[in-house]
């Protein structure tokens, strides 16, 4: 599919968010859930900056998982405009990782979208799956009302790649290193998200069985920067 980044990439556009991680800098980033997520806790021992780059490390310690989940939901939050991310991926079985967009009332009052502009896993269980991003969409709530729809997109894991999310007042449209991988406009909403970058931790589910010995605290996803845009024509919403 032909991308029409270079067309939205024009004086329209403001950068209005902006992180290259020099740091982790706690005014913009906090724990989005701290304690036990899945199979996991959180520690910000899980959690490198170094050299311009943030990691999320998963680690095993006396049986114990610990991984992370960096958000901005008490900083920053957006609806339309253009979400960039350059990353390097590295998943272990049992784990993956995720950047994602959400508000709480998700699943408080089903108000919203769980927009993952990216989920990438090594295995689904069954096969190895390295080079396989997953977009996805999920809306109204988590329960008997839950609707969900994703699509597959490739690319090449030995390499950094940088995913955009182009929100626009009636469709979702993603890109995996400047290439169109999916439209849709199921699910939309305007209802502002925040930022999340998380490496989840649940054995024998989505992403396949925990090694034996635990994680072994090696970076499974890594960012060198996260950006929004905002589009000046198109019309926001505040709730």
């Amino acid at each position: 599919m032909v991308s029409f980044l270079p067309f939205l990439l024009s004086s329209w556009l403001t950068l209005t968010f902006h992180e290259p991680f020099d740091t982790i800098n706690p005014a913009i980033w906090s724990d989005w859930c701290p304690g036990l997520r899945y199979e996991a806790y959180s520690s910000q021992d899980a959690v490198t900056c170094k050299d311009g780059v943030a990691a999320i490390v998963p680690y095993t310690k006396n049986g114990i998982h610990y991984s992370a989940a960096l958000s901005t939901e008490h900083s920053f939050r957006a609806s339309c405009g253009l979400w960039r991310a350059r990353v390097r991926l590295s998943s272990e079985g049992g784990a993956w990782s995720d950047f994602w967009l959400y508000n709480r009332e998700v699943a408080s009052e089903e108000k919203g979208t769980e927009i993952d502009i990216f989920e990438h896993r090594k295995t689904d269980g069954h096969k190895d799956i390295p080079d396989l991003l997953v977009h996805a969409l999920h809306w109204d709530g988590y329960s008997y009302n839950h609707k969900c729809r994703g699509q597959n997109a490739r690319f090449d894991s030995r390499e950094w790649v940088t995913v955009s999310f182009v929100w626009t007042p009636s469709e979702f449209v993603w890109f995996v290193d400047g290439q169109e991988t999916w439209r849709t406009s199921e699910g939309h909403t305007q209802i502002p998200n925040f930022i999340i970058f998380s490496v989840e931790i649940q054995d024998n589910f989505w992403a396949g069985r925990i090694d034996a010995k635990g994680f072994s605290g090696r970076a499974q996803l890594e960012i060198d920067w996260v950006q929004y845009w905002d589009v000046a024509l198109w019309p926001k919403k505040d709730n």
